[in-house]
């Protein structure tokens, strides 16, 4: 295993091994008119979460990418 292969599989256990849990207070305007959270507001709670998600990791999105740990969003379906 080389040593790039090796560390990508350090950074993906650590990834996997990391729980996480936001609560988020829904905002009003992003509701309709039966207060249910209308679906073009989703992805802004997803990035809530990923923000926090993060934080556990106890660096932020640029320190992580010059790391070159990125994580490209590949495929949504809500």
């Amino acid at each position: 295993m080389s040593p790039n292969e090796e560390r990508e599989k350090k950074i993906i256990e650590k990834l996997l091994g990391i729980e996480d849990f936001k609560e988020i207070e829904v905002r009003v305007d992003d509701t309709d008119l039966m207060q249910v959270v209308h679906s073009n507001k989703y992805l802004n709670y997803f990035d809530d979460g990923f923000i926090s998600f993060t934080q556990r990791l106890g660096k932020d999105c640029g320190t992580l990418h010059k790391e070159g740990i990125v994580f490209p969003v590949r495929k949504v379906e809500i």
